[in-house]
């Protein structure tokens, strides 16, 4: 039985270059010398087919199916497990060489063959032998007819046209493919081949060449916008792409993998036709290996991607923002909420990183911070995607200057003598205190008057809210607004009775005692003076100290006169008579007193005149 193999116009055999003449030559030579199938068990009859006819390409090949048919009748045997089939099997073989050729020679088929008793009496009894009984092989549904693949080929130079000639109207000038059939001895039947049907060969025009190759497959993402480093950032995902294929023979399927799993496609049109297309997106930060394939609609099917496809692409994805914290050293400010001079002016740092782009410049340098109230620091970061992030810290006061404090004396200068006097006036000294940043935690120290003390210094302090303090003094304060002692005592201390220091009381001694017990004496203390005569009279002293105070005491009112009134006494005449006698002539000599005192003056009249009597010496 012959039938129409469906002719493979994809896959092309090439036979040697001869002509079909000698092909038909070698195939009519065998068909006289191939040898018979042997026969395994006994065959009965198979299908008869028609003639049919068998195009071949010049230059190819075409495959077509030989069926193979047998009839005749066996001995057959009822099996125990279906008593009314028996199993029959046989050989074959189809060898025409050059024309038709089989590709499965020597294969055994089976045939299925009921076990019916030509004289209508069956084999009743399971797995029990039928003897004398011949089965007729007839075909029963299951399985269908046997078939050997043959093909037939022509050179590239055999003309076009039917073989053998006519063929193609009268089916009769095909060329004969009957199947040799040997029967083995003691089969206890015959089998004869009934195969039976001639085959017209067509050579035909080269069909257009196959489709060996996938589609031509394209698949774009859009560039990162610039500055980005070739990335996508968090405003850009997600990222869609176009993937296109293109084949001759249709586009049957599109399909895309990202890093090998699965990546969906959206709107995909065009399928079954020669141009498909279809949209694809991609987010999650890393990088994106994007490759698309196709099948087309060619028979055997092409998959893949065409050479000169670009078909891969490369997405890179950063769409988090990098990391960026901020730290403060020292951790903590004082107690105050301040950061001091003795914690030191605070740094704020950064710490950076970004894990898939990376970071496009370096982390935000320290910053160290000056004084001043509620100060913030910021600092900003920017990975190559074009994310960014910013960080920082608030609420920082920082006073790290102690408070002004200036100390002042009034009077600024002390007297010429270095020393603050009586002149002067006691000094105070004053302080002004002063803090711009966190303020004054008091109020600056009160004024101090100094009092008299040598070497004296005075200071004072003042802190800030922030914790810091400072002082200041105004030291070698010299102060002596005390006048120096004086005091002046005379010796005798009381004159005579007559309120006068006379001879008997002797001159009177002014003598002074001196004392300072601050700044000291400036020079000794007055000499004693000694009166003389004189009325009224007083004795004063001063000193001056070291500070240039002064002072003075005095004695008044002394009277002395220490030296006796004068008296002189004369004589009127003067001289006596030549006789040393006043005498008559001369007359009675008068005494006369001349009296004098310059001081204390004379305490009564001066004698009167005596005039004398007669008398010797008196």
């Amino acid at each position: 039985m012959l039938r129409k193999a469906q002719q493979k116009r994809n896959l092309h055999f090439r036979w040697p270059l001869v002509s079909l003449i000698a092909v038909v030559a070698a195939f009519a030579t065998a068909l006289m010398t191939a040898p018979a199938a042997e026969l395994t068990t006994a065959e009965t009859s198979v299908v008869n087919d028609t003639s049919f006819a068998v195009s071949v390409e010049q230059g190819g090949s075409a495959s077509f199916n030989v069926y193979v048919g047998a009839s005749g009748a066996i001995k057959c045997v009822a099996t125990s497990g279906n008593p009314a089939t028996a199993t029959v099997h046989t050989s074959y073989s189809v060898s025409n060489a050059g024309v038709i050729s089989s590709t499965t020679p020597s294969t055994s088929l089976s045939f299925f063959a009921s076990a019916s008793d030509p004289q209508g009496s069956s084999c009743a009894t399971s797995g029990l032998p039928c003897p004398k009984n011949n089965c007729k092989v007839t075909w029963s549904g299951a399985p269908t007819p046997f078939n050997v693949a043959a093909t037939v080929g022509a050179s590239a130079s055999t003309p076009l046209g039917y073989y053998p000639s006519g063929c193609h109207t009268n089916a009769s000038l095909g060329y004969s493919l009957p199947t040799a059939i040997t029967n083995p001895a003691g089969s206890g039947g015959s089998l004869t081949d009934s195969t039976r049907g001639k085959v017209c060969i067509r050579v035909v025009e080269p069909a257009p060449p196959a489709d060996s190759e996938p589609p031509l497959v394209d698949v774009s993402f859009p560039s990162p916008p610039a500055g980005q480093s070739g990335w996508f950032n968090a405003n850009d995902v997600p990222v869609v792409g176009i993937v296109t294929a293109t084949d001759p023979s249709n586009v049957a399927a599109l399909s895309c993998t990202d890093g090998g799993s699965p990546l969906a496609l959206d709107a995909v049109t065009g399928i079954g036709t020669m141009n498909a297309s279809a949209t694809t997106s991609v987010s999650g930060d890393g990088t994106h290996s994007i490759e698309c394939t196709a099948t087309d609609g060619a028979s055997p099917a092409n998959s893949g991607a065409a050479a000169g496809s670009s078909n891969t692409a490369s997405v890179l994805i950063d769409a988090t923002a990098p990391t960026i914290t901020a730290s403060i050293t020292p951790a903590s400010p004082a107690a105050s909420g301040w950061y001091n001079a003795a914690t030191g002016a605070p740094t704020v740092s950064f710490t950076c990183f970004d894990g898939t782009s990376g970071l496009a410049a370096a982390c935000p340098s320290d910053v160290t911070l000056g004084d001043g109230a509620d100060q913030a620091v910021s600092g900003s970061i920017t990975d190559n995607a074009g994310n960014s992030n910013s960080a920082g810290i608030s609420d920082i006061d920082v006073d790290t200057t102690p408070p002004t404090i200036t100390a002042s004396i009034a009077p600024p200068s002390p007297a010429a003598s270095g020393w603050y006097n009586a002149a002067t006036g006691a000094p105070t000294v004053s302080f002004t205190c002063f803090d711009g940043t966190s303020g004054l935690a008091q109020p600056c120290p009160s004024d101090v008057t100094l009092s008299d003390g040598a070497d004296q210094a005075v200071s004072g302090s003042v802190s800030d809210n922030a914790g810091n303090s400072n002082s200041a003094t105004i030291s070698d304060i010299d102060v002596d607004t005390t006048a120096p002692t004086i005091t002046a005592s005379i010796a005798p201390a009381s004159p005579a009775a007559s309120g006068w220091y006379n001879a008997a009381t002797s001159a009177p001694t002014v003598s002074f005692s001196c004392f300072d017990g601050t700044s000291g004496l400036a020079q000794p203390c007055p000499s004693d003076v000694t009166l003389g005569d004189g009325a009224d009279q007083s004795v004063s002293g001063s000193v001056t100290d070291n500070a240039g105070n002064s002072n003075s005491d005095a004695i008044s009112n002394i009277d002395v006169d220490t030296t006796p009134p004068t008296i002189t006494a004369s004589i009127t005449p003067a001289s006596p008579a030549a006789s040393g006698w006043y005498n008559a002539s001369t007359g009675a000599p008068t005494v006369s007193f001349t009296c004098f005192d310059n001081t204390s003056g004379l305490a009564a009249a001066c004698p009167s005149d005596v005039t004398l009597g007669d008398g010797e010496d008196q």
